[in-house]
């Protein structure tokens, strides 16, 4: 059944009470299996969406909300965090925020741990997760010692560990160079074909290249685009400052900055990720895939 927001709104709580929504009664429904990029300046409310669908919100970051988010059919404000974990897995932004021990092997097996899964099948989920995500030899490594990216491998293999049937990524690309990219590439290409649903929510598309099945564009809190696998034209909403463009198999980012034109497009817009894109017509209002 996957994900669903029913008119979700979110206002986190400050000193003199709630703050401006971060998500405006949102509605998406993602079926299971598919791999779903949420994307959009940043404060547009795609980390907030990924932080309601496990509990996050409001159950550790507090905020004042309304609507429902339902995992499989069953409403995530009637679960603990805890008991979402063996359903849900999440990678944060800083892979350093989410670390529970000092070493790899320690790390990779805390999860499933805590879930009273038996030692030998950890082992056995260290080595293929190890294996999946490139960091067998790493494993005997202490986490302090690793670099930003080898750091990121190691949360992504900590999320994989307990087996969810619903990976949340957020901004996974961060720290990761081309290796790190294509490995990323692969682990979500293999989760799609084991029918797990993906969200992720970035700026960087080109690793998501052959592995997405739609675009969620989002923009103060709500959503102003859902691009799915057709060919599709897009909104030149002003208030944005990055858009997609798709043709159902390829993606592709314009984001707005203070230049000229570039590759035919408007006065600041540039086309920061090509990957096989058919020419783009643009035109009062919005852009069309030729």
């Amino acid at each position: 059944m996957g994900v669903e927001f029913e008119r979700f709104s979110v206002a986190y709580l400050g000193d003199d009470g709630p703050l401006p929504p971060a998500l405006d009664g949102i509605d998406l429904l993602v079926p299971d299996g598919q791999t779903v990029l949420l994307t959009g300046p940043s404060g547009c409310g795609k980390t907030t969406a990924l932080r309601s669908i496990n509990g996050l919100v409001p159950g550790f970051h507090e905020a004042q909300v309304s609507g429902r988010v339902l995992v499989d059919g069953f409403p995530v404000a009637q679960h603990t965090t805890a008991e979402l974990a063996s359903r849900v897995g999440y990678v944060f932004q800083d892979p350093r925020s989410e670390f529970f021990t000092f070493d790899v092997r320690s790390e990779l097996a805390f999860p499933c741990e805590n879930a009273g899964v038996e030692p030998d099948e950890i082992a056995r989920r260290i080595d293929e997760t190890a294996a999946a995500v490139g960091i067998e030899e790493l494993l005997g490594r202490g986490l302090s010692k690793l670099s930003s990216g080898e750091k990121q491998k190691v949360a992504i293999g900590a999320a994989l560990m307990p087996r969810p049937r619903i990976l949340l990524f957020d901004e996974p690309s961060a720290n990761l160079d081309t290796e790190g990219l294509a490995m990323l590439t692969e682990v979500i290409g293999s989760l799609k074909a084991r029918g797990v649903t993906a969200l992720v929510a970035d700026h960087r598309l080109s690793y998501l290249d052959g592995v997405l099945d739609r675009a969620v564009i989002m923009d103060a809190g709500r959503i102003v685009a859902d691009l799915g696998a057709a060919k599709t034209a897009i909104a030149a909403d002003p208030t944005l400052q990055n858009l997609i463009i798709s043709d159902g198999n390829h993606h592709a980012l314009l984001q707005k900055n203070s230049t000229g034109y570039s590759d035919g497009m408007p006065p600041g817009w540039t086309l920061t990720c090509k990957n096989h894109i058919p020419a783009v017509a643009f035109h009062d209002g919005g852009a069309d895939l030729a």
